[in-house]
C-alpha cells in the first residue's frame, strides 16, 4: 500500500515545484526587477506575477507595492581596484522600487495587470579615483510590466499560465555626479524588452 502511494506523491510534488518554483524563476533577475525581489505579496491578491490567483470578473483592482533590497556592497576601494584590472565591480548599496499597479479581471479565468514603477537605486563611487566611495543615486521611471494570467486548474489548488511583456519604458541615461553614465544594472530602466 505504501509503495503505490509513493508512486504518486514523488510526481505530484515534482508537478508542484515545476508550476510554483518555476514562477519564481520566472521573476528575472536583479536587473530588471521584473516581479521584483520576491518576498510576501499577499496584499496584491490576484495582482503578484507569483500567486495562482486572479482579481475576478469585471473587477478593477488597485495596489501599491514597496521594495527594497539591501546590498551587502563591495568596499569602494576594493572594487575600485578591481574596475582597474578590467573587471566588472560596483559597489550598490540598496534600491528601493514604488510600484503602483493596476488588475482588472477580464473573466473569472483571465485577468490583466499593469505594474508601474519608480526605481531609485543607490551606490557609492568605484571609478573615479578623485571621487572613490562617494554616495551616488540613479532615480526615475523603471520599466513598465504588463502581464495576463490565466488560471486553467482551481480544485485541490490553483495552477495558473502567466504571459506577458516588460517594456523598455524607464529611464537608462542617469549619470553620476562626474557626468559619467551609471552601468546599465544602476539605471531605473534596461532599455530592453523581455517576455515573460
Amino acid at each position: 500500500m505504501l509503495q503505490k502511494q509513493n508512486k504518486w506523491i514523488f510526481p505530484f510534488l515534482f508537478f508542484y515545484c515545476i508550476i510554483f518554483s518555476s514562477q519564481n524563476l520566472l521573476l528575472a533577475c536583479d536587473i530588471c526587477g521584473i516581479g521584483g525581489f520576491g518576498g510576501s505579496q499577499g496584499a496584491l491578491r490576484g495582482q503578484s506575477i507569483s500567486s495562482p490567483e486572479i482579481v475576478g470578473k469585471n473587477r478593477l483592482s488597485l495596489g501599491f507595492l514597496f521594495e527594497y533590497q539591501d546590498w551587502k556592497n563591495n568596499d569602494p576601494e576594493k572594487a575600485h581596484e578591481l574596475h582597474e584590472e578590467g573587471r566588472d565591480s560596483h559597489s550598490r548599496i540598496k534600491d528601493k522600487i514604488y510600484n503602483a499597479i493596476i488588475g482588472y479581471g477580464v473573466t473569472d479565468k483571465l485577468s490583466v495587470t499593469l505594474q508601474i514603477p519608480y526605481v531609485e537605486r543607490r551606490m557609492r563611487q568605484v571609478e573615479e579615483h578623485d571621487f572613490l566611495g562617494q554616495r551616488e543615486r540613479s532615480e526615475g521611471m523603471g520599466d513598465i510590466i504588463t502581464f495576463g494570467k490565466y488560471r486553467f486548474y482551481n480544485k485541490l489548488f490553483g495552477a495558473t499560465a502567466i504571459f506577458g511583456v516588460k517594456t523598455p519604458t524607464g529611464e537608462t541615461d542617469q549619470r553620476d555626479k562626474v557626468g559619467n553614465r551609471f552601468e546599465t544594472e544602476e539605471q531605473p530602466g534596461t532599455g530592453s524588452i523581455d517576455w515573460l
